[in-house]
């Protein structure tokens, strides 16, 4: 986030704000307990409590899903499988009843953010707590 902010020059002149949602929230609230120069004001939307209560709440909400999906996910997750055809289907299950709700999914406008998802995994997996 301090790359992007010196790259966009927001340290310069009024400051800026940030807006963290979701997992967003986590990222900058941890950016501000640095009290960063130009930072006026923070944000925060429908935050991530924390990593425990994430992973719980995912928990919960795969238990919801049909068994077979379930007993997939679980499969290729132990293997670090995440390329899988197998995984790939059931975490569509997922992403359609729990991330976004459009038909067709995934709609055009998100299109470019799941190519590059499955190109390149670092920044979920880091987020997910499985670095490379």
């Amino acid at each position: 986030m301090s790359n992007l902010i010196n790259s966009l020059q927001l340290r310069k002149g009024p400051g800026y704000y940030i807006l963290g949602h979701s997992w967003g929230g986590r990222i900058a609230a941890a950016f501000a307990t640095a009290q960063p120069q130009g930072l006026q004001r923070l944000v925060l939307a429908s935050g991530i409590p924390s990593s425990r209560t994430f992973l719980e709440g995912l928990q919960v909400i795969r238990g919801q899903l049909p068994s077979d999906v379930q007993l997939t996910i679980d499969e290729e997750e132990k293997r670090n499988n995440f390329d899988s055809a197998r995984f790939k289907a059931a975490m569509d299950v997922f992403w359609c009843n729990y991330f976004c709700r459009a038909d067709p999914f995934p709609p055009k406008e998100l299109l470019p953010a799941f190519h590059h998802m499955g190109e390149d995994s670092t920044v979920r997996d880091t987020i997910a707590g499985n670095p490379h």
